[in-house]
């Protein structure tokens, strides 16, 4: 299988500016990206000295063409199909703090389908939750399960607000065959009733690996019984886009290459934090 992780699910075009003052123009920095939970898994997974890949659906459009060719020049694989009707997903968040507002359009990632998925055989595949729990896409996210040839075969759960309309226990049945599970806290507390290292034993009684992301408070993480916690290395701003989806790609990386549970979550909690500061991978 080689030391590889694939990423499954939604691909976007990610654009965030931290200015925002309703009713008025400003001049600020926009940032424009390639965004999306696995995008960005993958992309600090290869940081870490691994192949990295990742499958989903991008538009016919100038913006599938940008991403594809933004997610490649970055040393990840692109095995992104191609949608004749709708246009690339777009993520846009703007503002900070209370300010804070985020619009996500999912466009070709809501035609994600079965024969998109293809062969899965890798040290690690990663599937999204907001591909296995929206209806539209969730056959395509369980093919991924059942197809995936793999040691590390981890589900995100996407969102509180997924889990809580499906029920804890239908995500759960979504997510069977998976042996590890990444939730942040809101989402860790809709799927177990509990918080922190409470959900995480909760959940390990499924779960091989458990890792419950807390946002400025780090991360805890259980492994064949053995329990971590590490904080980040320096102040995590609270519900930075992408800082959870950097933990779990570093975070399968380090257990790919033979780290232990501990030095590789505390690897994923620096990811975590070089991401919600706006730095790239490395």
């Amino acid at each position: 299988m080689g030391e590889r992780l694939i990423a499954v699910g939604e691909v976007m075009l990610d654009i965030a500016s931290a200015e925002l003052a309703p009713g008025e123009t400003t001049h600020a920095p926009i940032r424009v990206r390639a965004g999306g939970s696995p995008v960005t898994a993958a992309l600090w997974a290869f940081s870490c000295g691994i192949d990295a890949t990742v499958v989903g659906r991008v538009g016919a459009d100038h913006a599938g063409i940008a991403v594809r060719a933004s997610i490649a020049d970055a040393g990840v694989d692109p095995r992104l199909s191609v949608d004749p009707e709708r246009p690339t997903g777009t993520f846009l968040e703007a503002g900070t703090g209370a300010h804070r507002a985020i619009v996500a359009d999912r466009g070709a990632n809501a035609g994600l389908s079965v024969s998109d998925i293809g062969e899965l055989s890798a040290a690690a595949v990663l599937v999204s939750g907001y591909v296995l729990l929206h209806d539209d896409t969730a056959e395509a996210g369980r093919a991924a399960i059942e197809r995936a040839a793999t040691s590390w075969l981890a589900v995100d759960a996407g969102s509180a607000g997924l889990v809580t309309r499906l029920g804890a226990e239908a995500a759960l049945d979504w997510m069977s065959g998976a042996n590890a599970i990444f939730a942040d806290a809101d989402e860790a507390q809709a799927l177990t009733g509990e918080t922190g290292e409470a959900a995480a034993t909760l959940l390990a009684e499924r779960f091989r690996l458990v890792c419950v992301k807390l946002g400025a408070a780090g991360a805890v993480a259980s492994l064949d019984g053995i329990v971590e916690r590490r904080s980040p290395p320096e102040r995590l701003l609270q519900g930075a886009a992408g800082a959870g989806d950097a933990l779990a790609g570093v975070l399968l990386a380090g257990l790919v290459l033979g780290l232990d549970l501990g030095d590789a979550l505390e690897r994923a909690c620096a990811a975590g934090t070089r991401a919600a500061a706006g730095r790239a991978p490395g």
